[in-house]
């Protein structure tokens, strides 16, 4: 069974001072806390016109306080015919069906990583969260957060492209999500405060062009928009004429393991064991 490997980036949002002081709104929590309040809540969402539901499981005494597990799971039915006894009528069954997801809640560098299970009858991860995320946006625009989500992928997977299409890639583009809390330290890193810090930006995009193909990448710059990108502080493209010849949303950083059979929500140790695998 495959896991993708997700970055959940937590931006600040202002809240109204007086809205705060009378209670309408609570104190901004910190990164974590926040993290683990509304991971460890039910959400009724929409993703592509279909309502999902996101259920924690909840952690027991011994349990990693840094890691929260839950599930995303979508209703479906099905048409089947019934026993001989009711001569094989026609009948409809509904069911459910949900993939496992475990996030490391933590603020270090290593933190809001999130894992969850690619089931093609659920759908694909990316979308999905991105969706549960922008529903708990909404939901708590006074919470003085607001959740990014990226892809991480193997640094790798960018370099073979930019070697494949080599004196053919006629356009990069970066989108990096603000502020970097990667602790990456580069050129970058500084730049990306200041945009925030100045621009109040909480995304910034930097596109590089040039139509016959001799896109230099090979700079310290494109190397730290790929650091970056890579561990989820963002997006990464590469287009080669009108074809994108490669998508970090295409291509996340994911692991298999064996089969759910013997992968456990319910027991502290099969958390743990997870826990290992993935972290």
């Amino acid at each position: 069974m495959r896991y993708v490997y997700l970055r959940l980036f937590l931006t600040e949002v202002e809240q109204p001072q007086i809205l705060v002081e009378t209670g309408d709104v609570p104190p901004r929590l910190d990164r974590q806390s926040y993290l683990e309040d509304v991971f460890n809540r039910n959400w009724n969402f929409v993703h592509w016109g279909s309502e999902m539901i996101y259920v924690p499981i909840r952690r027991e005494e011994g349990d990693d306080e840094s890691f929260t597990f839950g599930r995303i799971g979508k209703q479906f039915t099905n048409q089947e015919n019934a026993g001989p006894d009711e001569k094989f009528e026609i009948t409809q069954h509904t069911g459910w069906k949900a993939a496992n997801l475990v996030l490391n809640t933590s603020s270090d560098t290593e933190g809001q990583k999130l894992a969850m299970q690619e089931r093609g009858d659920v759908g694909r991860p990316l979308t999905i969260v991105n969706s549960l995320a922008q529903h708990i946006n909404e939901i708590n625009d006074g919470s003085g957060w607001s959740i990014a989500v990226n892809s991480m992928i193997e640094k790798s997977s960018f370099w073979e492209a930019v070697e494949k299409y080599r004196g053919q890639i006629t356009r990069a583009e970066f989108n990096y999500t603000t502020p970097n809390v990667l602790g990456i330290r580069s050129v970058l890193n500084e730049r990306l405060k200041e945009y925030r810090l100045k621009e109040n930006a909480q995304s910034v995009t930097v596109t590089l062009q040039e139509p016959k193909g001799n896109l230099n990448l090979e700079t310290q710059e494109v190397r730290d928009a790929v650091d970056y990108t890579s561990e989820g502080g963002g997006s990464s493209k590469l287009k080669a004429g009108r074809e994108t010849v490669f998508d970090s949303q295409d291509s996340e950083k994911a692991k298999d393991v064996e089969t759910d059979d013997t992968i456990s929500f319910e027991t502290s140790e099969g958390r743990r064991s997870l826990i290992t695998k993935f972290f």
